[in-house]
């Protein structure tokens, strides 16, 4: 008798918003903001721990405002590991829909997850700053304070 162990295949899924609704990525994300890459701190407290991005926000549409925000970004550092007695250079598993973050760039992001374990939305919703995408952020602000 064989026994065949069917096991789903992890993969990425992107959300088409404009499906959704004209507001529907704003209203799934906990933080929308704008802000500067300050920097981005590596976590060393074991191999592959996410990366912090820390934010400094210049205007924060959804969310409450603070002086910085912290992002966790998979990392791309790569370590050494041992297979079957072989010494081979491995890389982290990654987030492949994941947002990646630069220092010193801008970008608009739309953040989910808890206060101290915030992710990019990822699939490219969070980037540079546009004027269309701020446009957006405008119109979905003014129809919240329409609904007040």
């Amino acid at each position: 008798m064989t026994l065949v162990a069917a096991i789903p295949r992890a993969s990425a899924a992107c959300i088409d918003w404009s499906a959704s609704g004209r507001f529907a990525d704003i209203e799934s994300s906990v933080l929308v903001f704008e802000g500067v890459v300050e920097r981005i701190e590596q976590d060393t407290s074991s191999e592959c721990a996410p990366d912090r991005v820390v934010f400094r926000p210049t205007r924060v549409w959804k969310g409450e405002k603070a002086k910085e925000f912290v992002l966790l970004q998979s990392t791309s550092r790569m370590h050494e590991a041992l297979v079957d007695g072989r010494r081979t250079i491995s890389g982290c598993p990654s987030w492949s829909e994941q947002d990646r973050f630069d220092s010193g760039r801008a970008y608009i992001v739309f953040a989910s997850g808890s206060k101290d374990k915030l992710q990019s939305r990822g699939c490219g919703l969070s980037s540079e700053p546009k004027g269309g995408t701020r446009k957006r952020l405008n119109a979905w602000l003014n129809t919240r304070a329409g609904n007040k």
